[in-house]
């Protein structure tokens, strides 16, 4: 599908002139992960595939993937559905680990390309060991029925029926809590043939139907795009911040009948305040490791590569959310502004044929992306909110067997807000005219420039 532009001004400051590459410059490389095997209607969740990456000191210009089988072709979600896929780039420095970049998403991968806006690049020295980690449901003999439930990892009382809670890893770790409250997500849905004897929690397989099919293989495939002059260009650090922060996932609880809610809409934010170059979570909870995944670090979130202390240059940004999203804001207030102003909403993309890989009828497809020319400036001291909304009708489907019943509308969803900055210096300061966001979407993007108190 192709992608259209849309012009939407907003509050921003113009960067120093960027250069611009010539196409005998730029090189493209493709590559293909590991084989992944998975049974039907299987799980598999690999944590670190190692990954191949282009050789020496580079800047890499954008990072498009696949998901393809054993003959190459496409595979489509309503096969082998991808939840998620990150790639981490990382590099010893000193006693420690220093995280280069990250790139990838879920199921909206195959129209989410990790593009850096022209003049930029995630640089790169040469010395990076790159990973993945791939989690992927087969969908294969899964109903229609079970469909949803599967993607949703919507826990099962007993392991027979699909996704659960091992009872054995519940009783090593004394996580009764976590047994009794934990209603799905990854923790039901986290299998992994290699760990399995090591504390995997979830079950093996998605529904009770199962080894119907033979097992598949599929393989992650990305090409690179890049050039050898990094010194031409300028760096971009990333970041995610979560709405659901400190935790990597949460439950939408359904609307209720009483018209508190009729448009049956639900919505969780995070604040997040700048300070020394990390973005320190003012909203956030206490860590608590028997509700869900996550971690108390998830609270203070640096950039990736090395830090910009002073103010930051937003130059990209994107959403990660689940089935059922209704899109995912952000919203900006310095520290000498009164109130906060939404600076850019991604919004999702839902498929509508059947089987084809890239349009799949109604799985989320893809979301739109923001891109600066010039970036947002973002001062130190600055707020942000990151608000993620969801449709919160009941499941329509049979909750005969499940931990949850009509009282959660989804399990295990998403709020990720996925950024690039760059460094912003003295010259880049001086007060101009401000030019506009450039965004990317398959439909057209709603209204900008709100404020919000």
């Amino acid at each position: 599908m192709l992608l259209f532009r849309t012009i939407c001004a907003v509050l921003l400051a113009p960067l120093t002139a960027m250069p611009i590459l010539s196409e005998q410059m730029i090189q493209t490389q493709t590559f293909h992960s590991e084989p992944i095997s998975v049974n039907a209607s299987g799980i598999a969740f690999i944590g670190a595939t190692p990954l191949t990456m282009p050789k020496g000191s580079i800047a890499i210009l954008s990072v498009d993937s696949d998901f393809i089988d054993a003959e190459g072709a496409a595979v489509p979600l309503s096969r082998a559905y991808m939840h998620h896929w990150f790639v981490v780039g990382s590099r010893a420095n000193g006693n420690s680990t220093e995280l280069v970049a990250e790139f990838g998403a879920g199921a909206e991968f195959r129209k989410v390309p990790e593009e850096m806006p022209e003049g930029t690049a995630v640089v790169t020295h040469g010395d990076e060991i790159w990973t993945a980690q791939l989690h992927i449901i087969d969908l294969r003999t899964a109903s229609p029925q079970d469909r949803l439930p599967c993607l949703e990892c919507r826990r099962r009382i007993k392991c027979q029926d699909g996704f659960c809670l091992n009872p054995e890893v519940m009783k090593k770790y004394n996580a009764t809590r976590l047994d009794k409250n934990y209603m799905g997500g990854i923790y039901a849905c986290n299998w992994s043939e290699q760990d399995a004897t090591a504390g995997s929690a979830g079950s093996e397989f998605c529904t009770a139907r199962r080894a119907n099919g033979e097992q598949a293989s599929y393989r992650l495939k990305y090409t690179v795009k890049y050039t050898l002059k990094p010194a031409n260009l300028k760096p971009v650090n990333g970041l995610t911040l979560h709405a659901e922060a400190p935790y990597a996932e949460y439950n939408v609880p359904s609307c209720k009948t009483d018209g508190s809610n009729p448009l049956c809409f639900h919505r969780q934010a995070s604040e997040w305040v700048l300070t020394g170059g990390v973005f320190h979570c003012t909203s956030c909870p206490e860590f608590d490791p028997q509700h869900a995944p996550g971690g108390a670090e998830a609270s203070h979130v640096g950039q990736m590569g090395s830090v910009n202390n002073g103010t930051l240059g937003l130059v990209w940004a994107t959403g990660h959310q689940h089935d059922g999203a209704l899109g995912i804001e952000l919203w900006l207030r310095r520290p000498d502004e009164a109130a906060a102003h939404k600076i850019f909403e991604s919004v999702p993309s839902y498929g509508s044929e059947e089987g084809i890989a890239g349009n799949e009828l109604g799985f989320v497809v893809g979301f739109s992306i923001g891109s600066w020319p010039d970036p947002v400036l973002i001062p130190e001291g600055s707020l942000l909110t990151v608000m993620s909304k969801y449709d919160a009708h009941p499941p329509a489907y049979n909750l005969e067997g499940f931990m949850a019943g009509a009282e959660v509308a989804r399990t295990g969803v998403m709020g990720y807000m996925r950024m690039r900055f760059v460094h912003v210096g003295p010259a880049d300061l001086n007060p101009k005219p401000a030019p506009a966001l450039v965004q990317f979407s398959s439909q057209a993007p709603h209204g900008m420039g709100q404020s919000m108190r």
